[in-house]
């Protein structure tokens, strides 16, 4: 008990302790038009990894431009076109984030069989899950690797839910299967979703971005478990709610550009990542 308690403080207490050490990103200076601080961090960057310093002249070459906007809000999400299309089409894919993964991970106890079996193998295969997905995310890119990732949701989900409505052999077999392949394939969905939000937005309004979907993700979260207390009047619910919402991120993972090999943007007011066809690549990438 003593050690559990020690090893929560000692985290806790490094966490405040990083940000002090740790440097502001030398873009995010940029973008603010903190020249000065952003060729500190760089010089500081390229002593410690022991590299000569870069050339770093030009970066000042924007200082005399426009500093409006300098206090970004949520607002600043929809600023654009292409930023609101953007946070509208991740937040339908951030929702099904929070409601899948928890809606899943509550109706274990309902599923049949062993619940501490159960349990092991539902954790178990988030272990391959975390692997592969960093592979085909890096492999075929954020936008694929998502798509994959939800076929798989959607899939395991709508059969489950057969499996639950409909008096079928092997009933209680088929639902945990398909159970467990929903929450694997939700498990890695999370990996290119975060990725490609991180990559979408600007500098200036990317922790804005991020944490206003994290938010709505954890709306999802409240409204997953409700379904798995549903699901006992309405037999499959559960799972086929899981499963249209997948089928909803598929499409509208169609709309949202492919960041892979992509250039970040700084500002806002900087050309957006045009959204590219499946399987073409940006001739213009430097």
């Amino acid at each position: 008990m003593v050690l559990n308690a020690a090893v929560l403080y000692s985290k806790e207490v490094l966490e405040l302790w990083l940000p002090s050490i740790l440097p502001e990103s030398f873009r995010w200076y940029i973008a603010r038009d903190r020249i000065e601080d952003a060729s500190k961090v760089i010089a500081r960057v390229a002593m410690i990894n022991k590299h000569p310093l870069p050339d770093i002249s030009n970066l000042d070459m924007n200082k005399n431009s426009t500093k409006k906007e300098n206090n970004y809000t949520f607002i600043h999400l929809f600023k654009s076109k292409e930023l609101s299309k953007a946070t509208v089409l991740l937040s339908i894919n951030w929702f099904a984030l929070g409601l899948v993964f928890y809606g899943i991970s509550f109706g274990i106890q309902a599923l049949a069989g062993n619940i501490y079996l159960n349990l092991f193998l539902f954790s178990v295969v988030s272990i391959p899950a975390k692997i592969i997905t960093v592979y085909l995310t890096n492999r075929f890119g954020r936008r694929i690797a998502a798509m994959i990732c939800f076929l798989g949701v959607a899939v395991g989900g709508l059969v489950a839910g057969i499996a639950q409505a409909v008096d079928t052999p092997h009933r209680d077999l088929l639902t945990n299967v398909f159970a467990i392949i929903a929450s694997m394939t939700i498990n890695m969905a999370w990996g290119p979703v975060q990725t490609m939000t991180i990559e979408v937005y600007p500098t200036v309004i990317r922790n804005i971005g991020f944490g206003s979907l994290s938010v709505i993700a954890r709306f999802g979260a409240i409204l997953g478990p409700q379904f798995v207390y549903l699901n006992m009047y309405v037999p499959g619910l559960l799972f086929f709610v899981c499963g249209g919402i997948a089928i909803l991120c598929l499409v509208s993972q169609q709309f949202l550009p492919e960041t892979r090999d992509s250039n970040l943007n700084d500002k806002i007011h900087q050309k957006e990542v045009d959204v590219m066809p499946l399987g073409e690549k940006d001739t213009n990438i430097k």
